[in-house]
């Protein structure tokens, strides 16, 4: 074959017409004249060239969109454009360099970011934040000169953290003079202490009022006379965080965490699935299942400290990573073998340690020992939560009823364990019974006991409820296609009578619950003690919308709510709040105290009447009407 027939045989199909493009038709164009299909309709055959742009690179694409950032920010802060309702303190000015000689400054309105509370994890990226020496410093000794406020570091006992002190302290806080496994462990420190840190570097230059400065280190925050909302903080640091967070996964990625066991590895990957379920609400990553592996590895190599304080860390970590995957209805990532192994401790009856609570007083160390037999139920009843009611299988079958009835018997123990440890609790934190940290953290396991028993019950209600609204779609599958899955006699209305009942029990257990959980939360020791905001924001729904049929007061219930709506102004200060959940409280609060005032009018109207001698039936009807079109 020539050269000249194979450079027309290689040559491109011409592109299709105007009209066949515009029908959606094949189209048969010619060289030297009209298609086919344009002659037979009579129509003028056009072919508009498209013009391809070349494919960019990822690094041309991440400087075009930051000169897109710094023009909007330019246009909508020029004369006659909208500005912020925030103020211009909420500004994020993060230095980003690109190479050793060019930087570049990114403005981010909190207006530039997409208002939506379902993120997407950071594309990683390699490290370019220039952080200072100071600024190390500082973040590193956060946790020494406040113990209190860093209990997610300091109660992790994988953390060497005396000893990255005291290596970075050498060589003047110089993060290259770190191993890359300590390298990878302290940038995801320095992300997860950025979450509470009021430097200019990571909320930008703009002013920081005094409770701003102070939340920190506030003791009981959330019993203030006047909760500040410092939800700005968020908004301001969010664009730092998730710069620090990619560059954290950048490292861990190159030093592959999830695969080489270390304690340094199993610490990073804790915090890494601690930063996607806190952002993302992912329970289960695979930054998780590894730390789960690491730890694994470790104890079978015999490299796990077995000093008390330790193994009561590891059973803290345990709760940890069981709640997020209970609430995510995944599979509990601690098994019965892992928790023997991880901690090799024979934990008590919860009948003997309810005997033990009621009748004396013990000493402190006892009341921390219990913490022990408090995490090993909380996990099994989590794993039979999952495995026979709210996991992916368990789903997909009938209601096991004989399980909840068994469930239910458990939950009831349970509470009587945990009404006693509380108990214990509150002696303990009598004036002068105990040294101040000792106080702190017996607060501290308060709440992360009430929180938790807390989760089992929301988790139970809200799978009993779902099933009630899908219910008769349901039973009539499974009656059509499993009829020997239900015992003999059993109709789709007896069934439904039977979900109604179970439905009617866990929400009279959960609006009791949701009482104990706001209280707990009152007493909150320090700020960075509070659930994740996703968490909070179910109990806040569950209790606006389940408000005419709770087990409570409507005082309980605005109580309850107004707790939760100063736990947000407070969570605000470290994560960006999109959800308007403190509008929406604030707007049910108000239709609560509108209603108890025409409740009141209508009382006294109605003796007004009565001592008048009028009829008050259409009267009644029409305070009901009123009461209704508030609603």
């Amino acid at each position: 074959m020539t050269t000249a027939s194979s450079g027309i045989n290689k040559r491109k199909k011409p592109p299709a017409c105007d009209y066949c493009k515009a029908h959606r038709v094949l189209c048969h164009p010619q060289l030297n004249g009209p298609c086919p299909r344009c002659v037979e309709k009579g129509v003028d055959c056009r072919t508009t060239p498209v013009i391809r742009k070349k494919r960019r690179t990822k690094a041309e694409l991440v400087q075009y969109e930051a000169r897109n950032k710094v023009t909007s920010c330019h246009d909508s802060s020029s004369p006659g454009s909208s500005t912020s309702t925030l103020g211009s303190s909420q500004f994020i000015e993060p230095i980003l360099s690109f190479g050793e000689s060019s930087s570049m400054v990114v403005i981010i309105r909190p207006q530039d970011i997409i208002m939506s509370s379902n993120l997407e994890e950071p594309i990683p990226v390699p490290p370019t934040l220039q952080m200072s020496a100071e600024i190390i410093e500082e973040f590193m000794q956060m946790p020494r000169n406040a113990p209190y406020d860093s209990h997610h570091i300091r109660a992790n006992p994988f953390i060497p953290l005396s000893h990255l002190k005291t290596k970075l302290q050498a060589h003047s806080w110089d993060l290259c003079s770190l191993s890359p496994q300590e390298r990878v462990l302290t940038h995801c420190m320095l992300t997860l202490i950025a979450l509470h840190s009021t430097n200019p570097f990571i909320i930008g230059p703009g002013e920081v009022s005094v409770e701003g400065r102070q939340i920190s280190s506030t003791v009981s925050p959330l019993k203030a006379s006047g909760v500040p909302d410092l939800r700005e903080y968020g908004f301001r640091r969010e664009a730092m965080i998730r710069q620090l967070w990619a560059e954290a996964l950048w490292l861990a990625n190159q030093q592959g965490v999830a695969t080489n066991t270390s304690k340094e590895n199993a610490a990073s990957c804790w915090i890494l699935g601690y930063l996607r379920y806190v952002f993302l609400g992912q329970g289960a990553s695979t930054y998780v299942a590894a730390y789960v592996h690491h730890m694994r590895t470790l104890a079978e190599d015999g490299k796990l400290s077995k000093s008390p304080d330790d193994l009561l860390k590891l059973r803290g970590h345990m709760i940890s990573d069981a709640i997020p995957a209970l609430l995510a209805g995944k599979s509990i990532p601690i098994t019965p073998s892992d928790e023997l192994l991880l901690v090799p401790h024979k934990p008590d009856s919860m009948e003997h340690l309810i005997h033990t609570f009621t009748t004396r007083s013990c000493t402190i160390s006892e009341v921390f020992y219990s913490i022990h037999t408090f995490t090993h139920n909380i996990l099994r009843l989590s794993r039979e939560t999952v495995e026979n009611l709210t996991g992916a299988y368990a789903r997909s079958q009938p209601l096991d009823e004989c399980f909840l009835a068994k469930h239910f018997a458990s939950l009831d123990i349970f509470h009587s364990f945990l009404s006693a440890t509380l108990q214990q609790i509150s002696l303990q934190l009598s004036p002068g019974r105990a040294a101040p940290q000792t106080m702190y953290y017996l607060r501290v396991c308060s709440y992360g006991l009430v929180t938790s028993w807390g989760t089992l019950v929301l988790v139970l209600f809200e799978l009993l409820k779902d099933r009630s609204l899908h219910h008769t779609a349901r039973v009539d599958h499974y009656e059509d296609s499993n009829r020997d899955n239900y015992p003999a006699g059993i109709s789709a209305e007896m069934s439904n009578q039977r979900l109604s009942v179970h439905l009617h029990h866990a929400r009279k257990l959960a609006s009791r619950t949701a009482v104990e959980v706001c209280e707990n939360t009152r007493d909150i020791p320090s700020i960075v003690c509070l659930m994740p905001p996703r968490d909070l924001a179910r109990w806040a729904r569950f209790l606006m919308v389940e408000e005419n049929v709770m087990d409570i007061t409507r005082a309980q219930c605005s109580q309850a709510l107004e707790c939760i709506r100063d736990a947000f102004k407070l969570l605000g200060f470290s994560y960006a709040d999109r959800t308007g959940l403190i509008e929406d409280i604030d707007a049910h609060l108000a239709s609560f105290a509108v209603e108890s005032m025409l409740t009141q009018l209508r009382q006294q109207d109605e003796v007004w009447m009565h001592d008048s001698g009028y009829p008050i039936a259409n009267t009644n009807s029409d305070w009901l009407g009123l009461q209704t079109g508030l609603r």
